[in-house]
């Protein structure tokens, strides 16, 4: 079920939303059962929401650096918060993530085509990282 929503203690409510697949989602999902963490799902969106949560750092942006550090495989991620919308594509870019501009507001999809109809200017993520 997607988007997930959780609490962050330092960040308040956040909603996350994924595609991809972590292919280490099992181990560090034990792994993070054996600290203690309880899982309400059997999604590898919740892996990361536990990583960010049990991140020793403060910083929203810092939290979720380090959890994504944690992880193996190809992914797009979506964090929002009540306040800012944060995307993480993995180390090779092998999801593929769009931005676009719709009015003075910005819209993300994994899939081109759910902007190709009415979103005039659409970016591929891959290559404005690479700017």
């Amino acid at each position: 079920m997607q988007p997930l929503f959780f609490r962050s203690q330092n960040n308040g409510s956040l909603a996350l939303a994924h595609n991809g697949n972590l292919v280490n989602a099992t181990q560090l999902k034990q792994q993070l059962e054996n600290q203690g963490s309880i899982f309400q799902t059997s999604s590898d969106t919740e892996v990361l929401a536990h990583l960010i949560k049990r991140s020793g750092y403060v910083e929203l942006k810092e939290q979720i650096k380090n959890a994504l550090s944690m992880l193996k495989g190809a992914y797009a991620f979506l964090i929002m918060t009540e306040t800012e919308m944060i995307v993480a594509l993995d180390p090779n870019g092998l999801r593929p993530l769009s931005l676009g501009m719709l009015g003075d507001a910005y819209v993300v999809a994994s899939e081109t085509c759910a902007l190709m109809l009415s979103v005039p200017r659409i970016y591929e993520m891959w290559s404005l990282a690479k700017c």
